[in-house]
């Protein structure tokens, strides 16, 4: 019994937590709000921002939340960051062709 017992995986105590708020149709879920390495994660504080403007929602569609979600998945996805990086290399390329005396004014269509 000893020798199995010290053959199976130990257990991680740790346990996981869940903020969930419900509106209507909008379901809000975090899974704790604590960082990768402790403490707050980066992202919670504009999950809690979104969490209380569902408590005052009128709609149950989600718009009077719109500028909270948009923030929050912001946060968690960098997709606005992203295509906005890309448009400047994009920029910063076309520059440098213009600049080399190769034409395309990047106004043109």
């Amino acid at each position: 019994s000893t020798a199995a017992s010290s053959q199976q995986p130990k257990q991680a105590n740790k346990q996981t937590t869940e903020t969930k708020f419900d509106i209507g149709k909008t379901v809000a879920t975090m899974s704790s709000g604590y960082g990768i390495r402790g403490g707050i994660g980066r992202c919670y504080p504009f999950f809690a921002g979104y969490k209380e403007c569902l408590k005052t929602e009128t709609t149950s569609t989600g718009l009077d939340c719109k500028d909270f979600r948009e923030d929050y998945f912001e946060c968690l996805h960098h997709r606005k960051e992203y295509e906005r990086i890309d448009t400047i290399k994009e920029q910063a390329k076309l520059n440098e062709i213009k600049a080399a005396g190769g034409g395309g004014g990047g106004d043109e269509h």
